[in-house]
């Protein structure tokens, strides 16, 4: 959902003085498997759940492949997750 129509679905439930917005936030971790155990707290879990025990490891070289283009001249992958913030007042 776009940052309107989060500000709107907030301001239906009688939420007044409605921000919503975005915030980049850095993220810098040494490889897919660091990203991997990192996605599981984001609520992915249960994707990673889901994949078959047979087909993980495919699937990790198919994301560390993905990721190549994020690791910087140190090594580490550089990546930048977008978190949004809602706020508004409840009267």
């Amino acid at each position: 959902a776009t940052t309107a129509a989060m500000s709107a679905l907030v301001a239906a439930c009688g939420v007044t003085d409605v921000d919503c917005h975005d915030e980049p936030l850095s993220v810098v971790l040494p490889d897919a498997a660091a990203w991997r155990a990192w996605t599981n707290t984001l609520g992915l879990k249960a994707v990673w759940d889901a994949v078959p025990s047979d087909q993980l490891d495919d699937v990790m070289e198919q994301i560390s492949d993905a990721l190549a283009a994020d690791r910087n001249e140190d090594g580490a992958l550089h990546l930048t997750q977008q978190v949004r913030y809602a706020t508004g007042r409840v009267l």
